[in-house]
C-alpha cells in the first residue's frame, strides 16, 4: 500500500462514528501484519533457496571432486574432461596441397645415424646352381615397447647359374601397400595414442628425436589403415555384445570434426558393455534416440542397464522385449551433491544404499550362487528400498519442502524411476550400477585432455574401434601388443565368414598359445 493508499484509508476512517473506527484500524493493522509476515516468509525461501545454490556452486569449485565417504564409500567420480580446441598447424614450409586419404607423402623412409637398426640376414636358399649375385636391401619401420627400430633386412638376390635366371627371392610382410611399416609399428602406435594417451603429434616429436624423419600425417594414414583392417573384427565384436542377455549403454562427448573454423563439433562414443566382459564404442554424431534405436534395432532382446537419462527410458518402453535397469550409483550422486546442503536427510538415504552395497560385498564375498544371491536380495535388500521409497514420499508430502529444492529434486530422481531402481531385485546376475561400464570410459576421458579431438568423423569411428579392442583385451586377460599384431598379421588371410573367430574371446581360446609375430621377434617366413 503507498502513501497516497494510506491517506485515502485515514481520510474514510475519520468519517466512521468512533468505535466503527477504532475497528476498522484494527482490521487495517492486522491486514498488515498479515501481508509483512507473508513476504517475509517469501523472502525466507527466496533466500534458502539461493544459499542452497550458493553451497552448492562452493562444493563444486572447492569442494571434494571424489565422492568418497567418511569412513567408506562406494566409488568415485569420473574427471571432466576438457574442452578441446584445435592447435595450430605448424608450417613445414611448402604450400600444402589437398590429397586424398590414400595419398603418401614420403618417396621413402628416411632415418640418421642415431636410429637404432637390426639387421635381419636371410639365408641363401639351398641349391648347387644357386649364386648370390648381390644383397638387396629393405627398410621396415618396428616397434618394441617403448623403443624405435629400423629393421634392415638383407635379402640374397640370387640366379640360377645354369639358365642364369633370376630366382624370386623373399620380402618382408606388408600390412598395406605401399608401406614401410612394420606391425609392430603400427600396433605401437594404436597403443601409444589409445592406451598411453600419446597424440600422434607427440609420437612423431618422439620419432624426430630418435632419429627418423617421417611426415606426420604418414602416421595419421597408418593409423587410419590400421583401424580400417581392424573393422570386421569389431563389427562382429558388436554383434556379440548384441547377444547378450544383459546389456550395459552409456554416452560421452568427444569433439570430432569442425564445426566451423576455431570451433569442433561435439560427438558421442556410445559404450556397449556386454555380459561376456567385452565392449565396444561406437561413434555417433548426435545423443538423441535415434542413435539407440539404430545400434539396438532388433537385434538385442534382454535386460538394459543405464543412467538415468530419458531416452533410454523411451526407448525400452517401446519396447516389450526389454527390460530397463537403471544404475542406483547415478541416484545416490544427487545426495552427495547436496549433502552439505541437507546432511540429515541426504545422510539417510546415503546410509541406506551403503547398506544395500554392503549385501553385495557379501554376496561377492560369499561366492552365491545365482539362486541363493536372489533370495539373499530379496530377504535383505528388498526391505531397505521399500523402506526408502516409503521414506521418500513421506519427504515429497512435506509442505515445507519447496518445488524447487535440490533436496525435492534428488528424491523425485529415484521415486520416477523406482521401477527402473527395483529392477536388480529380480535378477541375480543383474549388478546394482553401471560403475564397469563407466570404469571402461575412463580411459577415454583421460585420453581427451591429451589428443583433446578428432580432425574427422571418420577419425573418432577408428579411435573407437581401437578403444574397442584394447578394452576388451584388457577384460579378457589378453595382451593388446600380441593381439593387435596377432590379427593385422591374420586378418587378411583370415575366412571373411569366421572372423568372430578373432574377437579377443574366441581368439585367446584359439591363436593366444601361438599368435603370429612381427619380424622384431626373428624372421616370421
Amino acid at each position: 500500500m503507498n502513501n497516497m493508499d494510506v491517506e485515502s484509508t485515514l481520510k474514510l476512517a475519520q468519517q466512521l462514528p468512533l468505535e466503527k473506527e477504532v475497528e476498522f484500524l484494527r482490521d487495517l493493522v492486522r491486514q498488515q501484519a498479515q501481508m509483512i509476515e507473508a513476504l517475509e516468509a517469501a523472502f525466507t525461501k527466496k533466500m534458502a533457496e539461493y544459499e542452497e545454490e550458493i553451497r552448492a556452486l562452493k562444493k563444486l569449485v572447492y569442494g571434494q571432486k571424489s565422492e568418497k565417504r567418511k569412513p567408506k564409500d562406494q566409488e568415485e567420480d569420473e574427471p571432466e574432461p576438457a574442452s578441446p580446441t584445435p592447435p595450430k598447424q605448424p608450417n613445414r614450409g611448402k604450400t600444402s596441397t589437398q590429397r586424398n586419404g590414400n595419398h603418401q607423402t614420403d618417396k621413402g623412409l628416411r632415418f640418421t645415424a642415431a636410429a637404432e637398426k637390426m639387421v635381419i640376414e636371410i639365408p641363401v636358399p639351398a641349391g648347387e646352381n644357386i649364386e648370390i649375385i648381390r644383397y638387396e636391401t629393405i627398410h621396415r619401420l618396428a616397434q618394441r615397447p617403448a623403443a624405435v627400430i629400423v629393421l634392415e633386412y638383407r635379402i640374397p638376390v640370387v640366379k640360377d647359374r645354369k639358365s642364369n635366371q633370376l630366382l624370386p627371392n623373399w620380402h618382408p610382410n606388408q600390412l598395406f601397400e605401399g608401406s614401410y611399416a612394420d606391425v609392430s609399428f603400427i600396433v605401437g602406435m594404436m597403443l601409444d595414442k589409445c592406451l598411453y594417451h600419446l597424440p600422434l603429434y607427440r609420437q612423431h616429436q618422439r620419432l624426430t628425436n630418435s632419429g627418423v624423419d617421417l611426415a606426420r600425417s604418414t602416421l595419421t594414414h597408418w593409423f587410419a589403415r590400421g583401424a580400417d583392417l581392424l573393422k570386421p573384427i569389431f563389427h562382429a565384436l558388436r554383434t556379440s555384445i548384441l547377444t547378450s542377455s544383459r546389456l550395459q549403454m552409456d554416452e560421452t562427448p568427444i569433439k570430432a570434426s569442425r564445426k566451423v573454423k576455431g570451433k569442433m563439433k561435439t560427438g558421442y562414443f556410445w559404450p556397449m558393455l556386454g555380459d561376456q566382459d567385452e565392449i565396444v564404442f561406437e561413434f555417433a554424431n548426435t545423443r538423441a534416440r535415434k542413435h539407440i534405436e539404430t545400434s539396438l534395432a532388433d537385434e538385442f532382446k534382454g535386460t538394459l542397464l543405464t543412467d538415468g537419462y530419458g531416452s533410454y527410458q523411451v526407448y525400452c518402453a517401446s519396447r516389450d522385449n526389454i527390460t530397463h535397469a537403471i544404475c542406483w550409483v547415478h541416484w545416490r550422486r544427487k545426495f552427495k551433491e547436496i549433502e552439505d546442503a541437507y546432511p540429515g536427510e541426504a545422510e539417510i538415504v546415503l546410509e541406506q544404499i551403503g547398506k544395500l552395497y554392503a549385501h553385495e560385498k557379501f554376496i561377492r564375498n560369499a561366492e552365491l550362487d545365482l539362486n541363493k544371491a536372489l533370495e539373499y536380495r530379496i530377504t535383505h535388500s528388498k526391505p531397505i528400498v521399500d523402506n526408502l521409497f516409503i521414506w521418500c514420499e513421506k519427504q515429497l508430502q512435506n509442505p515445507k519442502l519447496t518445488p524447487k529444492s535440490k533436496l525435492r529434486a534428488a528424491i523425485q530422481y529415484g521415486t520416477k524411476r523406482e521401477t527402473e531402481l527395483r529392477v536388480f531385485l529380480e535378477d541375480s546376475d543383474l549388478p546394482m550400477d553401471t560403475n564397469n561400464i563407466e570404469r571402461e570410459i575412463r580411459p577415454i576421458a583421460v585420453g581427451k585432455k591429451n589428443w583433446m579431438f578428432s580432425w574427422t568423423e571418420a577419425g573418432a569411428e577408428q579411435l573407437g574401434i581401437i578403444y574397442s579392442l584394447i578394452a576388451t583385451c584388457r577384460m579378457q586377460g589378453i595382451d593388446p601388443y600380441t593381439y593387435l599384431v596377432d590379427v593385422l598379421l591374420r586378418v587378411g588371410q583370415h575366412p571373411a565368414s569366421k572372423v568372430d573367430e578373432l574377437i579377443p574371446r574366441h581368439w585367446k581360446k584359439m591363436f593366444q598359445d601361438n599368435p603370429m609375430r612381427s619380424d622384431l621377434w626373428g624372421k616370421g617366413q
